[in-house]
């Protein structure tokens, strides 16, 4: 792809937004699954044109403001997402374990039911 993006020509930024929807993103797959689950082209369709044009405003800002900021911030800024990543992992796993602690892993009586097949 790094070849691709030094020519400049719009059939190759064409491709280049076809071979974007390929990584691997989880907030894509969903979309795309909403919009299989329709089994309408129409409505699918719809989903994906309006789930591009809602993260279009937070592309373009990242792509505008990797511009503005100097190498010094980036720097900083790749060397914190390591931290940034396992934080999220700990809290998301914190999160799943329902251990009752208020805004941290709230407890939301998911298990607490004990089903039994004799009355």
């Amino acid at each position: 792809m790094g070849q691709l993006f030094q020519r400049k020509n719009r059939a190759v930024f064409y491709l280049i937004g076809i071979l974007n929807g390929l990584l691997p993103c989880g907030m894509i797959y969903v979309a795309l699954t909403s919009a299989l689950a329709t089994q309408n082209k129409l409505q699918g369709g719809l989903i994906m044109i309006f789930f591009g044009l809602g993260t279009m405003p937070a592309l373009i800002m990242v792509a505008i403001g990797g511009q503005y900021f100097g190498m010094g911030f980036r720097k900083k800024i790749q060397n914190l997402l390591p931290v940034f990543i396992f934080s999220m992992g700990v809290l998301l796993i914190l999160r799943g374990m329902n251990l009752g602690i208020p805004y941290l892993s709230p407890h939301l009586g998911i298990g607490a039911d004990k089903i039994s097949c004799h009355n």
